[in-house]
């Protein structure tokens, strides 16, 4: 008996040391939580609290991969800061097909392990990668290797407009509560790229990731007043807000491409919407503070038309929004023609305003 005893007490030893020496527990967002979603990136991301970056690739290329775990050993993450890592890692993946939700593996307080777990089966994520590539390839088709960093910016801002609709009927049905949230398809760049719907965080991870593929930084920013997102890119050696989002009309209007927000300096944004005071700025180590004071393009040839603008041959062309004639604009030279005296039909729709054809 007394042996029977102490065999009992000595399994149960090692089966207590066992759990404790690799206990599996959620992050600390609710006592009930079991997994990690950040279903709301407009949340600032917040301090990153030890993470080293340099792990970055590993994470994202797991994700990429739909792989269903990355061992994070001594990557710096831990209860304290994987909500705000989730968000940071997101943010510097804005070519994610997928958004996985997280649970994860933890020695004391520190992650182990990250789990992923995706919303669709892994052959219909690897198969959406593979779309959203073919998308791309298509759009940096359209990209002239003689074109300024600024001009492929105007490029790709206008064709996310045009091949784009912001998804407003989901986000008035979950601003009234009649929807819980929005697709999650919507605050990604597949959603914007290949479904043709999004909203401002898809729209800003779409146009992040082509021009990231064009070479060109750009950077996700985030403003919690505002509860918006929208990009800063650095272009000619200068940093400049763009907002693709707040360029595309909505309801959607067929042609219709606004530029008011493209190219802007952080001061003639906070004119236009103090709310975006708060803006947070998301880079290689996190948080960041960047100086964005350039207006030398704050009246280019763009501001001029209220419809997308087309490049052909080293020109712009264009419909001129006052005299609604076509024009054609050489952004080395800033030569302006007109094109004869040819002038674009306009037509309403039946809410009075007007859209131009190109």
């Amino acid at each position: 008996m007394k042996k029977m005893k102490k065999m009992f007490y000595l399994v149960m030893t090692m089966i207590c040391m066992h759990v404790m020496a690799y206990p599996i527990f959620s992050p600390p967002v609710s006592a009930a939580a079991q997994t990690l979603e950040v279903r709301n990136l407009s949340e600032p991301a917040g301090s990153l609290g030890g993470y080293d970056y340099s792990h970055n690739s590993k994470i994202i290329n797991a994700i990429r991969n739909v792989e269903d775990k990355v061992d994070v050993t001594g990557f710096g993450i831990n209860r304290d800061n994987l909500n705000n890592v989730y968000a940071y890692v997101v943010r510097m993946f804005p070519g994610m097909c997928s958004t996985p939700k997280w649970s994860c593996a933890l020695d004391g307080n520190d992650v182990t392990e990250i789990r992923f777990t995706y919303s669709q089966d892994r052959q219909t994520v690897l198969a959406r990668y593979q779309e959203l590539d073919r998308v791309k390839e298509q759009v940096l088709a359209l990209i002239d290797p003689q074109m300024t960093d600024m001009e492929k910016a105007l490029l790709l801002h206008d064709f996310i407009i045009s091949h784009c609709a912001y998804d407003y009927d989901n986000y008035l049905k979950e601003e009234e509560g009649t929807l819980k949230n929005l697709p999650e398809d919507d605050g990604t760049a597949y959603g914007v790229l290949v479904l043709g719907k999004g909203v401002c965080q898809g729209y800003a991870m779409a146009y992040a990731y082509l021009m990231q593929e064009c070479g060109i930084r750009c950077l996700y920013v985030n403003s919690k007043t505002a509860e918006h997102a929208w990009n800063l890119a650095y272009l000619n050696g200068q940093w400049y807000h763009i907002d693709v989002t707040w360029d595309d009309p909505v309801w959607d209007q067929l042609g219709r491409v606004g530029h008011k927000w493209f190219a802007i300096s952080t001061q003639t944004m906070l004119s236009y919407d103090e709310k975006k005071a708060d803006f947070i700025i998301t880079d290689i180590g996190g948080q960041v503070s960047l100086p964005a004071s350039d207006q030398t393009y704050e009246n280019g040839f763009w501001q001029h038309t209220d419809a997308a603008v087309h490049y052909y041959q080293n020109r712009w062309y264009y419909i001129d929004k006052d005299t609604f004639e076509i024009c054609s604009y050489d952004f080395v030279t800033g030569q302006k023609k007109s094109i004869g005296n040819q002038k674009a039909d306009k037509w309403k729709v039946w809410d009075e305003r007007k859209i131009y054809s190109s």
